[in-house]
């Protein structure tokens, strides 16, 4: 619905098992309608797989960039952190390529079947409350964080330094 040109979404590891993370960014005053189109997608894909041709174009992109993150030390520190952090079998690292290029559509529909859950989703949107607020409360319940709770002493800090607000 043309909201942004930079979606993206990723299933993140962690002990527990991961989850799935979605984002974009995108005007204030679409931020409302661009968030129901991201719950709608993922919702969508477990009843109707994705084309082949969109599954092995993500695939080859997974498979064949994941070797970028052994390019540089700080993104295979960042790596193997995960790896470590999470208690990651590294075999599963080691056979990421080969497992990444099996993958199908039917795959896809089950693994969003199994793991993404919009209705229990939380939707997190930065700007003006006053523009967004609206379209967030048809969401469910909306928490409001300031800078200020968010990074305590911030203001103070960038005061001392010279800086603005």
């Amino acid at each position: 619905n043309h909201y942004t040109y930079g979606a993206h979404s990723a299933m993140r590891i962690s002990r527990s098992g991961g989850f799935f993370q979605a984002g974009a960014p995108v005007e204030t005053k679409a931020t409302g309608a661009s968030g129901t189109e991201m719950t709608k997608e993922p919702e969508g894909l477990k009843t109707k797989p994705p084309g082949e041709d969109e599954v092995s174009r993500a695939r080859n992109n997974e498979a064949l960039t994941f070797p970028s993150a052994f390019g540089s030390g700080r993104s295979m520190v960042y790596l193997w952190a995960d790896v470590v952090a999470n208690k990651i079998d590294p075999k599963r690292v080691k056979g990421f390529m080969d497992g990444a290029l099996k993958v199908d559509a039917k795959t896809v529909s089950a693994t969003c079947s199994k793991l993404v859950h919009p209705e229990s989703a939380t939707l997190i949107a930065v700007g003006d409350l006053s523009v967004v607020g609206k379209d967030l409360a048809a969401f469910g319940p909306v928490t409001t964080l300031t800078v200020d709770d968010l990074l305590p002493g911030l203001r103070e800090a960038a005061a001392k330094l010279g800086g603005g607000q």
